[in-house]
C-alpha cells in the first residue's frame, strides 16, 4: 500500500508540476513531456470536451490502467490540481490578465469539489 501511495504522489506530482503540455518552457524550447504534438492535441480535445485538465485526465487513465480505486489518492489529485490552479490564477492577476485569472480560478474551485467527492468516494 505504502509503494502504491507513493507511485499516487509520485505520478501526480510529476504530471501536476511538470505537465504534459509545458510547451517551449523547456531548455531551448523543449517540450517537458513525453507526448508528441499529435497525442497532446488529442488530449487537449479529450479534455475539453469531458470539461477536465489535461492532466486530470492523463492521471485518471493511469489510476484506471493501474486499478487504483483510492479515495484518497484521487482526493490528493484534485487538491494537488487546485493548488496549481491557484498559483496559476495569482500569477494571472498579477499581470492583470482577469480573463485567464478567471478561468484558473473557476478550475481551481471545480478541483475542490471534486476532491471533496473523491474523498466520499464518488467520481
Amino acid at each position: 500500500m505504502k509503494t502504491r501511495k507513493r507511485l499516487h504522489a509520485s505520478l501526480s506530482e510529476c504530471l501536476v508540476t511538470y505537465g504534459p503540455v509545458n510547451n517551449g518552457c523547456g531548455q531551448n524550447g523543449r517540450n517537458h513531456g513525453c507526448f508528441t504534438r499529435e497525442a497532446l492535441e488529442a488530449l487537449e480535445e479529450r479534455a475539453e470536451s469531458e470539461g477536465k485538465a489535461v492532466e486530470e485526465l492523463i492521471i485518471e487513465a493511469v489510476f484506471k490502467q493501474l486499478n487504483i480505486a483510492d479515495p484518497e489518492a484521487r482526493a490528493e489529485l484534485h487538491l494537488k490540481l487546485c493548488e496549481k490552479y491557484m498559483r496559476e490564477a495569482e500569477d494571472f492577476l498579477a499581470k492583470k490578465d482577469y480573463v485567464q485569472a478567471s478561468r484558473k480560478a473557476w478550475g481551481a474551485a471545480s478541483q475542490i469539489v471534486k476532491a471533496s467527492a473523491a474523498k466520499e468516494g464518488r467520481s
